[in-house]
């Protein structure tokens, strides 16, 4: 790979959700949005305006000018997975992306990521939101990794304890949970 197609994958084709939001306080949150488009020469009114959408889909639109500092942590979350998804990636990496949210705003979260995953790609996410379980479960088994022993009979949705189990089971026996290239969701 080359220098040019690094640069490129690590620009636009990862996204990346940190712990500690990685907001720049200067900078508004629709500018905190947008600064990966700029970065890459969109022009200002189509960053603007992409940036303004995701806010607006992820329940920001009263919030968008405000500066990082004047959010809560859960809105500043909320900006860190819009300046994640903005250059849709082609994988996503996310350490605890709904820590700081309300189940409802969980939920939008988390559906944003799984679009990631209905264009195939693929979300690598480090949680420990038994919340995020409901989305690794419906990508199948492969794509849950981590401690599936203390899963197990956890305050997880009773339908969830079947898949885990299985998963368990699956790690005792030797047998990989990895079957080829398979987009989803990982979560530990």
């Amino acid at each position: 790979m080359s220098g040019e197609e690094r640069r490129d994958l690590r620009q636009n084709g990862v996204g990346v959700v940190f712990q500690s939001f990685g907001l720049l306080p200067a900078l508004s949150a629709v500018e905190n949005v947008e600064l990966p488009l700029r970065v890459n020469g969109v022009d200002l009114g189509e960053a603007r305006e992409r940036a303004e959408g995701w806010l607006l889909r992820l329940g920001l639109e009263t919030r968008m000018h405000n500066r990082t500092y004047e959010l809560s942590a859960g809105q500043q979350q909320r900006v860190a997975v819009a300046r994640a998804l903005i250059p849709e990636p082609e994988i996503v990496v996310a350490d605890e992306p709904i820590a700081e949210v309300d189940t409802e705003n969980a939920d939008v979260i988390l559906e944003a990521l799984w679009d990631v995953i209905r264009r195939d790609g693929a979300v690598l996410a480090a949680t420990h939101n038994p919340e995020a379980l409901r989305y690794a479960v419906a990508c199948g088994p492969q794509s849950l990794l981590g401690d599936a022993d203390a899963l197990a009979g956890s305050a997880v949705d009773p339908l969830f304890d079947d898949a885990v189990a299985g998963l368990v089971s699956g790690s005792r026996s030797g047998r990989s949970r990895r079957s080829g290239r398979t987009p989803g969701w990982g979560g530990s």
